[in-house]
């Protein structure tokens, strides 16, 4: 099996097996009952192939049109996983709910989700934020560790609240800010390895992770 034709199309199973399972991790399904153990299993089978990936890179010789393929593959795996139910992730949330706070005008860093919830004379907190809370629909409620304020940087403040001016309450508007920093990594990573006489194939190692 070479490094042109079957390693790297090994890789789309895997990863649309991720995404065809991702359905049975949805929040509302008890822990218990999700497939963790055929998860595990898929997670090997990823890292397997990823490192046989890593140790076939530097026999192969290195073309422009393998490069581009390596560059259609690692697209096709992030695609395929952009409609996926999270799998055993809930921080999502928190990100959704930040993104929204913040496109509201109010600073993300000033109440915590409990505040909101369970202020029930609603006269400390602003009332733009219970009408946010109305909305948000479960999103409020899944927060973890509620009774915390955001801990994220103002950056990424910034880019959650694109998101949600992007598709309030999506997680797909999310998904597709971080596939755009995702382009700007790799386009930063072929110009380093060009800059350093490196092999380009290199850029594998990060555009088709095992995970």
């Amino acid at each position: 099996m070479n490094f042109y034709g079957g390693q790297s199309v090994s890789r789309w199973p895997v990863f649309i097996a991720l995404t065809l399972i991702s359905k049975f991790f949805d929040k509302k399904i008890p822990l218990v009952e999700q497939p963790v153990l055929i998860l595990v299993a898929i997670l090997i089978i990823s890292g397997i192939l990823y490192l046989l990936i890593c140790s076939l890179i530097s026999k192969t010789n290195p073309t422009g049109k393998l490069l581009v393929w390596i560059i259609v593959v690692g697209v096709g795996m992030r695609v395929s996983m952009l409609l996926s139910t999270p799998i055993l992730e809930d921080d999502y949330f928190r990100y959704l709910w930040d993104g929204a706070v913040l496109a509201n005008g109010i600073n993300p860093y000033a109440y915590s989700s409990e505040q909101v919830i369970q202020n029930e004379n609603r006269s400390t907190v602003p009332s733009k934020l219970h009408k946010l809370a109305d909305e948000s629909g479960n999103v409020i409620l899944n927060i973890n560790h509620p009774s915390l304020r955001s801990i994220y940087p103002p950056i990424s403040q910034l880019f959650f609240g694109l998101a949600h001016w992007l598709n309030p309450w999506s997680i797909f508007s999310w998904r597709v800010i971080l596939l755009f920093f995702d382009f700007v990594t790799l386009a930063l990573l072929i110009y380093l390895l060009r800059i350093f006489n490196l092999p380009l194939l290199s850029v594998a190692v990060y555009w088709w992770p095992p995970f």
